[in-house]
C-alpha cells in the first residue's frame, strides 16, 4: 500500500512538473500577466502555486524581459521590477524549504540566474530606467548576484584593474607636477615623464567618456543627456577636463604663470586635485557594495537638507549684514580695537565661523 501511494505521488508530482514546463515555453506568458490592468487579478494569479513555480522555471525567462526594460512607460517598467522581486521572494522561499548547500538548489538557483542574465543582455538594459527604478531594482538580490558575476568576469576585472592603476599614476603623477610648480625642484628628465604620464592617462580617459557617451547616444538622446547630468558624471569628466587643462598651463605658461597669476593658478591646481579624489571616490563605489551605500547614503542626506542649508544660507547672508551696518570697521577703529575686518567678507567668515562654535574673537 505504501509502495503504491509513493507511485502516486511520484505520477502526480512528474505530471505537475512537466504541466509547469510547458506553461513556461508559451511565450510571453508571464508578459501578459504583468501587463494585466487589474492589479488584484493580476496578484491572484501571481500568486497561484503553479504560477509561483513557473515564475522560478529558467525557460519562463525571454526577451519580453529586454522589451519591458526598454519601455518608454515607466508603469511597464515597474512591472518588470515587480516581476524580479517576486522572483526574488519565491527564490528565497525555495531555500527555506529546501537545504541551501544542496547541489540540486544550487543548480536549479544557477540555472535561473543564468538565463535572467540573457545573455548579459540585462543589465546594460537597466540603463533605460530612471533614477528612482534604477535604486529599487539594484537593491534586489538578484540582481546584486547577476551585478557580481558579471563584475567577476575576467574581461571586466582586467577592465577595472587597469582603470585603478590609471586612476593611482594619475593622481600621483599630476600631484607631482604640482609640487613642481610650486617648489620647481624638478629636474627636466623627471618633468617630462611625469608630464607625458598625466597627459597620457587624460586621454585614455576622456576616450573611455566618449565612447560611453556615443554608445547612449545611439541608444537613447534622452539617455545620454539624463546620464550626462547625473553628479558623478559631472565630476568623472570635469576632473579629467581640468587636470588637462591644467597640466598643459603648467607645460606652456608655468614662468608667466608663476610671474602674473600665481594665487589665482594654484587654487585651479587645488580644484583639479580635489576633483581627482573625488572621481577616486565614484570609482571606488562601483567596486565595493558596502562604499556604494555609504556614498548613496551620503547623497540621499545632502538631498535631504538642501532646503536647511539654504535657510541658513539666508540666515549667514542676513546676521553679517546687520553685523556690518551696526559694526562697520570704521566704528571699530573708531572705538579703538584693532581688527582684520576690513571688509564686508571678512565679516561672512567671520559669522561662518561663529555658526561652527568660535565666540572668543575680539
Amino acid at each position: 500500500q505504501n509502495e503504491r501511494v509513493e507511485l502516486y505521488c511520484f505520477k502526480v508530482s512528474e505530471i505537475i512538473n512537466k504541466f509547469v514546463s510547458h506553461v513556461a515555453l508559451i511565450p510571453s506568458c508571464l508578459k501578459s500577466i504583468l501587463l494585466l490592468e487589474e492589479k488584484q487579478c493580476q496578484e491572484k494569479i501571481l500568486n497561484c502555486s503553479i504560477i509561483k513555480r513557473v515564475l522560478l522555471e529558467p525557460d519562463s525567462v525571454g526577451s519580453w524581459i529586454i522589451s519591458m526594460l526598454k519601455s518608454k512607460l515607466p508603469k511597464v517598467q515597474e512591472d518588470l521590477i515587480l516581476y524580479l522581486e517576486k522572483i526574488d521572494r519565491l527564490n528565497e522561499e525555495e531555500s527555506r524549504c529546501h537545504d541551501c548547500d544542496s547541489d540540486d538548489f544550487k543548480d536549479t538557483q544557477n540555472k535561473l540566474i543564468g538565463a535572467l542574465e540573457l545573455s548579459g543582455e540585462l543589465i546594460p538594459s537597466m540603463i533605460f530606467l530612471n533614477h528612482t527604478l534604477m535604486e529599487r531594482v539594484s537593491t534586489i538580490p538578484i540582481i546584486q548576484i547577476i551585478l557580481d558575476r558579471q563584475i567577476k568576469r575576467p574581461f571586466a576585472m582586467t577592465v577595472l584593474f587597469f582603470d585603478w592603476v590609471f586612476l593611482l599614476i594619475l593622481i600621483y603623477s599630476f600631484r607631482c607636477t604640482v609640487d613642481g610648480f610650486i617648489n620647481t625642484s624638478l629636474g627636466l628628465r623627471v618633468y617630462v615623464i611625469y608630464y607625458g604620464t598625466v597627459i597620457s592617462c587624460c586621454f585614455h580617459f576622456l576616450n573611455r567618456e566618449s565612447f560611453r557617451a556615443n554608445s547612449m547616444s545611439h541608444i537613447s538622446k534622452k539617455l545620454f543627456w539624463s546620464n550626462f547630468r547625473t553628479f558623478w558624471s559631472m565630476i568623472d569628466i570635469s576632473s579629467i577636463i581640468v587636470t588637462l587643462l591644467a597640466t598643459i598651463g603648467n607645460l606652456l605658461w608655468h614662468q608667466w604663470l608663476q610671474n602674473n597669476y600665481d594665487e589665482s593658478w594654484r587654487i585651479v591646481l587645488a580644484i583639479a586635485t580635489g576633483l581627482l579624489w573625488i572621481k577616486l571616490i565614484s570609482f571606488l563605489k562601483v567596486v565595493n557594495r558596502q562604499l556604494a551605500t555609504f556614498v548613496l547614503s551620503i547623497m540621499q542626506i545632502a538631498r535631504d537638507i538642501l532646503w536647511f542649508l539654504l535657510i541658513l544660507l539666508i540666515l549667514i547672508v542676513a546676521f553679517t549684514q546687520m553685523f556690518y551696518t551696526v559694526l562697520p570697521p570704521r566704528v571699530l577703529y573708531e572705538d579703538g580695537y584693532t581688527t582684520d575686518l576690513d571688509s564686508i567678507w571678512e565679516y561672512y567668515v567671520l559669522i561662518y565661523i561663529i555658526v561652527l562654535g568660535e565666540f572668543d574673537r575680539q
